[in-house]
């Protein structure tokens, strides 16, 4: 049985129902501690509630990584609902920037097709106002994020967010909608889950070392770095050592490398 190295950050139990069922969790009744874990060995799957709010988030996801086995290849996730402005309640999406008061916190930017891309600020107190459109209020992504980048790279960072209640919608009966619109994604968040799982084991070592090889030649931003995490794993794919070594050696500046990765990449899939 192939293992799928995924640790589950949750605030509620609610919230984390159809997971629990969906990779057959059983609560971790040996373990003594102040948060409550559920496993399947087999599948090297651990989830953690970890209450609502930030502080409590942190703490739960420190927790996580102290009780649970260590992998290279683990990939932390955080799953629940938020509020947001013009965004349609049961709507899904995957976070991949997290700002908290004047902090900001990215997700890799490779998995992105399968599960709409969104942001969200994250804050210690219900919020009522909704003031920015096209964005999420919830209140446990930042603890999560603050201590889950030191763990792993932002590649294994997956947080996936509900709507639940917007402007024109209080958040009523939230046990039963919840439920709903979890039921309802549990689909796309599976799909998602996946796609992360299948970049984890694509993200090679090789792959880290060439970007770490860019960097020191053109000191990337993390924009950059985005861009050619993405770019690696296809151009690796597709073509030898040799030829990434001679096209950074051959490029002036980081945007005619990339222009030139691009090139080839797009050169290869017409011929196929």
């Amino acid at each position: 049985m192939n293992k799928k190295n995924l640790r589950f950050v949750v605030a509620l139990k609610v919230e984390a129902e159809a997971i629990l069922e969906l990779y057959n969790l059983k609560e971790n009744t040996l373990q003594k501690g102040n948060f409550k874990t559920f496993i399947n060995d087999d599948l090297n799957i651990w989830l953690v509630l970890s209450g609502i709010g930030n502080i409590n988030s942190n703490k739960a996801t420190k927790y996580l990584h102290e009780q649970s086995p260590k992998n290279k290849k683990n990939i932390w996730i955080n799953i629940g609902m938020a509020g947001s402005n013009n965004y349609k309640l049961g709507n899904i999406f995957n976070i991949k920037k997290v700002s908290f008061m004047k902090k900001s916190y990215y997700t890799g930017a490779i998995v992105n097709h399968i599960t709409p891309s969104s942001e969200v600020i994250s804050v210690d107190s219900v919020e009522k106002k909704f003031t920015v459109k096209n964005t999420l209020y919830e209140m446990e992504a930042y603890g999560f994020i603050k201590e889950v980048e030191k763990i792993c790279d932002r590649e294994q960072i997956c947080i996936i967010k509900i709507v639940s209640d917007n402007k024109k919608n209080n958040p009523i009966n939230f046990i039963r909608n919840t439920k709903l619109y979890i039921n309802n994604n549990l689909i796309n968040i599976e799909k998602t889950i996946e796609e992360y799982i299948k970049n984890s084991s694509s993200l090679s070592n090789k792959s880290k070392a060439n970007l770490e090889l860019i960097q020191r030649k053109f000191n990337l931003t993390y924009s950059y770095r985005i861009i050619l995490n993405d770019l690696l794993l296809k151009f690796e794919k597709i073509y030898s050592k040799n030829l990434l070594l001679k096209t950074i050696n051959d490029s002036r500046d980081i945007k005619e490398l990339i222009k030139q990765l691009k090139s080839k990449i797009k050169v290869y899939l017409l011929k196929v």
